[in-house]
């Protein structure tokens, strides 16, 4: 708040925020009648309640707004610097309050002012105030003059960088990341100055990689991935090869864990001579002790692996520390090198996936953790596409039949995910021949998510069958996943058969019997399965010709219509909503529309049930008047 002075008392009433910002800014400035802002808002500060200093640290932008820039830069920001409150909500506040500051000073030409307040608010221990005082730095710097980059902002970050506290090291690392952008996007900036501020931040950084503190070290882990694009080519592959060196040997596996991923993004960019200086490391990072680091290599190895085939290092060496790790102790490990396996099997000759990928993955099948079943069910269909044909059919087919008799239902349901993969390399006839019983299996397993999974599928499998396949194999097991327990089954296999139809046709549907077998379901003794058959109606009435709607649907909802279970009735009449606007467009079924569907509406309109008629008075409403 601001306050008045009345009669050379203190008489404390609030002022409006709008007073300062719209009409008191040269009271402000001269006029005795006010107290400064900055004394107030110190006051304020100076309060016991910490709601009281985090209030006043809200309104920093209206304070700054009414001393001006340049107060604000002389008077409030070195305040703030110097009174920098030890309670995280207010530092927090001020966190998320410096950004709006930044247009109060002058905006970016004074950007720099902020930095010694900043280079406070990243030094806090509480991770929340620390990373939201990052947020706002890198802001800053994105907009700050080129030329400020070398004479405030470096010696800001080495500040930092040489600080007693881990956190103040930490934000060191991801500064240097931001400054390394900056200078890079820097085009007016002279040659010899961008190499000269790189340098100094490949220095502090490297420092910083072997300070005593774990936790500067996996800051710096964990940073070095974004700074690796941005160093020249010219120094980056010695400068940051010894960096991945150090940090993948430090005695910390947290470490040695975002390690990882940067040796894995300088082996993807740095030069060949490099590359091959970097290949051990990996491999040894591959065998650490720590299963959480080998995970996380497997994770990453599809990554490399044109790489490291395309390296001067035997591929049968690098490929033989994969399959190592495809056959490592740890479950999770394994279960990351199988989700890899397409990846590197499609840069490598297909000769070596056979004798190497696939006779590991065989092994995996009996494994007795089902989420690398799982992880592996997901890749084998993807291998056949490298493989061909007749390798996939002798080497991968197998393993898929037998994954799809797995005991895990998770296992099962990824292979049928990417049934379509190994169904186009292998052909209709094998499909047929190997494939297809155990998909029919399928479609009556104890798990519905199992079922639900083939029902959706078998439409995409019925256009690689054919019409004639799907009637003698197919057409009765289609319908009679509508028969299934499970609401979401029937939902399922009710879509299923509106894609079966309109893939196949009306006329085919018709001949063939599906619509006849469907129909029966009017004469169901549960009254579930009536249920299904309207909806049935509902979403294939769009698919079919309107004489089968006329001919064969009416009838049917004709006497559902007085069925004595009132939620039959209710979805006769969303039955009739999809369909009288289908025939309304045929000018031909007007007829139809006359009687019986009006009169059966009408009688649905009497329904004892609210929902029958109000849903019958929409489909009537749909109607025009003839």
């Amino acid at each position: 708040m601001l306050y008045r002075l009345q009669r050379n008392e203190f008489v404390f009433s609030p002022m409006s925020e709008m007073d300062v910002v719209m009409g008191e800014n040269s009271d402000i400035e001269g006029n005795d009648e006010f107290i400064q802002p900055v004394a107030l808002l110190m006051d304020e500060l100076k309060s016991e309640e910490t709601a009281v200093r985090v209030e006043s640290m809200k309104r920093l932008g209206t304070i700054a707004l009414a001393l001006g820039p340049e107060r604000t830069r002389n008077e409030l920001v070195p305040f703030l610097q110097s009174s920098l409150d030890e309670e995280d909500e207010v530092l927090t506040a001020l966190a998320e309050e410096i950004t709006s500051l930044l247009e109060y000073v002058g905006g970016a030409p004074h950007g720099y002012i902020l930095l010694p307040l900043l280079e406070g608010l990243v030094s806090a221990e509480e991770t929340y105030v620390r990373n939201t005082a990052l947020d706002a730095f890198e802001l800053i710097i994105k907009d700050m003059p080129e030329a400020h980059l070398k004479e405030h902002l470096t010696p800001a970050i080495q500040r930092l960088a040489s600080g007693d506290w881990f956190s103040k090291k930490s934000s060191a690392s991801v500064l240097i990341v931001a400054l390394s952008s900056r200078v890079n996007e820097a085009s007016e900036m002279e040659m010899s100055v961008k190499q000269a501020i790189m340098t100094e931040a490949l220095r502090m950084f490297a420092a910083l990689a072997v300070d005593e503190t774990p936790l500067v070290r996996k800051a710096v882990a964990n940073n070095l991935v974004k700074l690796i694009p941005l160093v020249d080519v010219s120094i980056r592959d010695q400068q940051l090869n010894t960096l991945c060196s150090q940090l993948a040997a430090d005695p910390q596996d947290s470490v040695r864990l975002l390690a990882v991923e940067p040796v894995t993004v300088l082996m993807e960019k740095c030069s060949m001579v490099e590359f091959n200086a970097l290949v051990p490391l990996f491999l040894a990072l591959a065998s650490d002790n720590s299963w959480r680091i080998r995970f996380m290599v497997a994770k990453l190895y599809g990554r490399l692996a044109a790489a490291l085939v395309n390296g001067n290092n035997a591929s049968v060496n690098v490929l033989d520390i994969y399959c190592a790790l495809m056959r490592d102790a740890e479950a999770e490990v394994r279960s990351a090198a199988c989700s890899q396996i397409t990846s590197v099997s499609s840069v490598i000759p297909a000769s070596i996936t056979e004798d190497k990928i696939i006779s590991s993955a065989r092994t995996l099948l009996s494994d007795p953790s089902a989420h690398v079943r799982a992880a592996l069910a997901l890749q084998l269909n993807q291998v056949s596409k490298v493989l061909g044909s007749d390798s996939s059919v002798k080497l991968v087919l197998p393993m898929v039949l037998q994954l799809l008799r797995d005991e895990s239902s998770d296992v099962r349901l990824n292979v049928i995910s990417r049934l379509e993969v190994i169904v186009e390399v292998i052909g209709i006839d094998q499909l047929a021949a190997s494939l297809l019983p155990a998909i029919v299996a399928l479609a009556e397993d104890r798990q519905w998510r199992v079922r639900q999974t083939i029902i959706e599928y078998i439409p995409e499998l019925s256009s690689h069958l054919g019409r004639a396949f799907f009637e003698e194999k197919l057409a009765k097991l289609a319908i009679s996943w509508l028969n299934d327990a499970v609401f979401a089954v029937r939902e399922t296999a009710v879509d299923s058969v509106k894609r079966i139809i309109q893939q196949f046709g009306s006329e085919w549907t018709v001949n063939s019997g599906l619509l006849q077998q469907l129909l029966e379901y009017a004469q169901h003794r549960n009254y579930l399965r009536r249920m299904t058959l309207l909806s049935a109606l509902s979403q294939t009435c769009c698919v079919v010709e309107t004489p089968v709607i006329t001919a064969q649907f009416v009838p049917i909802l004709e006497k559902l219509a007085s069925d004595p279970i009132a939620n039959v009735r209710f979805n006769v009449a969303k039955a009739l909503q999809a369909i009288v606007p289908i025939l309304i467009a045929a000018s031909e079924c007007n007829e139809v529309l006359r009687a019986p569907i009006v009169p059966m509406l009408q009688e649905l309109q009497r329904d004892a049930d609210s929902d029958v008629r109000d849903h019958a008075t929409l489909a009537l409403n749909i109607i025009p008047v003839f």
